[in-house]
């Protein structure tokens, strides 16, 4: 069938916006980013996967409540809209089902059938926007990399640039470059993973080590001409990560 080409999730840990732009996904609220792809594929193989155990049909209003999956109660909503099409579908996710284990009640919205479906949905539902941000820092190929850039907050930069598949240290002196160790930093860069989101729009950079005083600065260069930038803060002692 036809793919999703947006979903929209909402649940206790808020909202948030997934669009599709061929061939990868971002989020457009409540941050616009790239996503994480296996986070956000693992979501729609769970979506296309759902199937109902049991049905109940024709509930009332009351029934409805007491599932669940009255608009305003419902623990979980995901609203689809397919490729090709413009009117969105809308899913509720609702209470546990009593004697039931791991299976919830849910419903189409505008749709009195109600449904038992695995819980399992929800681990992919019941989540805040980082869940679904990218994880990876450099967006680029180790391979790819031509030129790397250091520069710490004190002392002489470094410069490493590749030509034809040889590295040659260009800065503080030039020099041949030990192939193995530069391939390995290219690899480290491109390899640097976000491990949570901490501040979306910070005033004072300083409190993290960022301000350019006191940041340590890497720049990348690949194939292509494109550049990449990127500071190094302080190190965080209470989560033994660095800014």
């Amino acid at each position: 069938g036809a793919e999703p080409a947006r979903i929209e999730l909402t649940s206790s840990k808020g909202q948030m916006t997934l669009v599709r732009r061929d061939p990868d996904w971002f989020l457009e609220a409540p941050v616009s980013d790239r996503t994480d792809s296996i986070r956000t594929e693992t979501l729609i193989r769970k979506l296309g996967e759902l199937e109902a155990d049991d049905f109940i049909d024709g509930a009332d209003e009351n029934q409805l409540k007491s599932f669940g999956l009255a608009p305003a109660q419902a623990q979980a909503r995901v609203e689809l809209v397919l490729s090709g099409e413009e009117t969105p579908t809308a899913l509720l996710l609702g209470k546990a089902v009593p004697d039931r284990p791991g299976k919830v009640y849910a419903r189409i919205d505008g749709d009195p059938v109600v449904y038992v479906v695995s819980d399992a949905i929800l681990g992919s539902v019941v989540r805040d926007a980082g869940y679904y941000r990218d994880r990876m820092l450099a967006r680029l190929s180790a391979a790819d990399v031509t030129a790397v850039e250091l520069t710490p907050a004190e002392g002489e930069a470094l410069l490493l640039e590749k030509t034809d598949q040889t590295w040659r240290l260009k800065r503080p002196k030039e020099m041949d470059a030990d192939e193995s160790s530069a391939d390995e930093l290219a690899r480290e860069i491109a390899g640097v993973r976000i491990i949570r989101y901490v501040d979306e729009a910070p005033r004072d950079l300083s409190r993290y080590g960022l301000d350019e005083k006191h940041a340590h600065l890497i720049r990348v260069v690949d194939q292509s001409k494109a550049e990449q930038s990127f500071r190094v803060g302080r190190v965080d002692d209470a989560n033994k990560d660095v800014f």
